[in-house]
């Protein structure tokens, strides 16, 4: 059987290779540059929210548009300050629409 490490790194693959479009977005706080990925989802019933943020290829946030395009918070498993999650938001819409 494989181990908890391996099962996580074949889900962390699977998870990469069916994102449609991956991308950085650096946010920067005081001196640092923090630089999140994100994966964005097809929406369907595998994917509830469509943009999912990675740190360090740890999931911490995930977004939803709603019908109007606007993204708005979905989960935040790594509890990430909510000012950081909007500018995030921010970056995707630009890179989206």
């Amino acid at each position: 059987m494989n181990s908890f490490a391996e099962q996580k790194q074949a889900l962390n693959t699977l998870s990469k290779n069916t994102a449609m479009d991956q991308f950085i977005v650096p946010i920067k706080k005081e001196n640092l540059t923090v630089n999140f990925e994100i994966r964005d989802y097809p929406h369907d019933d595998d994917h509830t929210c469509k943009f999912e943020v990675y740190l360090e290829d740890q999931f911490v946030a995930s977004f939803e548009p709603d019908r109007h395009g606007h993204l708005h918070i979905c989960k935040n498993p790594g509890k990430i300050e909510r000012e950081t999650l909007h500018t995030i938001s921010d970056e995707i819409e630009k890179h989206h629409w």
